[in-house]
């Protein structure tokens, strides 16, 4: 894509056009797109870094079944935010719109307001978000929103943590929306929490869901599952003790909504 320098604080535009079910925000009108180059992820970050993503949508990366992070790809310590900016309509193997690995020490994910995840499809695990390794998610601000993913195969059509990964969600959601919306997968519609194969003693996935608006509490809301938990699926990996080895998926939930939610095992939490 074109790079064009611009000088601190100044935005790339200030157009609206984020504007599902209620009214439009100042947002994204600078897109990257990853149409005609299937193989390669929109944007592929490497190493140590903070990015921001700022009035920026990312869009159309293509990625095969054994590949990652359609729209961003995230391999490093640091952090990326998303701020009034949205990734949507990329396909990938692990995490459709975003597969995020913490490497080589933390690195953060964060949802700021006006973000959105939207349409991504993962071939196996992670339709919106994939969150892997010492890396932890938040989306703590009001008008952010994971919607409209699919994992019809595998895992997290919304939210997919691999142990140790972490994630903290406070956010209302958005335009009356759950944070975690309408999403799609075999196992956790909404969100998923698995070992991912992991044999350390003690490592946990662990999801935090808590409410930082009295008024509006977070929300998992209208999300499907075809074999188990239409909310939520918590998978541990576990061996016979002692001298076994174990990793754990918790949930740690409070004030919170799981409403309208579908899956043959668990319609809400499996």
């Amino acid at each position: 894509f074109h790079a064009v320098a611009l000088a601190d604080g100044v935005k790339c535009s200030t157009g609206p056009s984020i504007c599902i079910n209620g009214p439009c925000y100042t947002s994204p009108q600078v897109t990257i797109s990853g149409s005609g180059q299937s193989g390669q992820s929109v944007l592929h970050i490497d190493g140590s870094n903070n990015v921001t993503l700022q009035y920026i949508t990312v869009s159309f990366g293509s990625l095969a079944s054994n590949q990652g992070g359609g729209g961003v790809y995230f391999n490093g310590s640091g952090s990326l935010t998303l701020d009034t900016s949205v990734v949507s309509f990329n396909t990938a193997g692990y995490g459709g719109g975003i597969d995020f690995i913490g490497s080589g020490g933390n690195a953060t994910l964060s949802l700021l307001a006006n973000s959105l995840v939207l349409s991504n499809t993962a071939l196996v695990d992670g339709g919106g978000v994939r969150m892997e390794g010492t890396s932890r998610f938040f989306a703590l601000q009001d008008q952010s929103l994971i919607a409209f993913n699919h994992a019809a195969n595998g895992h997290g059509g919304g939210l997919d943590l691999i142990a140790p990964a972490r994630a903290d969600v406070g956010s209302s959601g958005y335009n009356g929306l759950g944070v975690i919306y309408d999403n799609d997968a075999a196992y956790g519609g909404g969100v998923s929490l698995n070992d991912g194969g992991d044999n350390g003693s003690g490592v946990e996935a662990i999801a935090r869901f808590f409410s930082t608006n009295a008024q509006k509490p977070v929300r998992i809301s209208g999300n499907n599952a075809t074999v188990g938990g239409g909310a939520m699926y918590l998978k541990p990996f576990l061996t016979t003790f002692p001298g076994g080895s174990a990793s754990y998926a918790e949930a740690c939930l409070f004030d919170f909504r799981i409403d309208d939610n579908n899956a043959p095992d668990g319609g809400a939490i499996y």
